[in-house]
């Protein structure tokens, strides 16, 4: 794949990414429009298009972390303790037995 098109897929990915669209089926779509136009691709199920997929997700999720790292470091601390409360027996989930 030339490096033209893979920029071009990924800030297609990287712009719908944000938008209440399917971002991947624009980069498929995209993707088709390109080889109707004679550009050579890999096939879409080939596993360099899998793992070219995979990176660009990945390269949405990173700035997304880094972005909400503060919300997200308390919603784990509060997520933990809720999971250590449980597997210590400090939390009790089980049903009340009926009356």
């Amino acid at each position: 794949m030339a490096l033209w098109i893979a920029a071009l897929l990924g800030v297609i990915q990287g712009i719908f990414m944000f938008l209440p669209v399917s971002s991947t089926a624009h980069r498929v779509l995209t993707e088709h429009w390109l080889i109707a136009r004679g550009e050579t691709l890999p096939p879409p199920e080939s596993p360099e298009m899998i793992l070219f997929a995979l990176v660009v997700h990945v390269g949405t999720l990173v700035p997304i972390a880094v972005t909400f790292w503060p919300s997200l470091k308390v919603f784990s601390f509060y997520v933990w303790a809720l999971a250590l409360a449980i597997a210590t027996g400090l939390l009790d989930l089980t049903p009340a037995a009926e009356l």
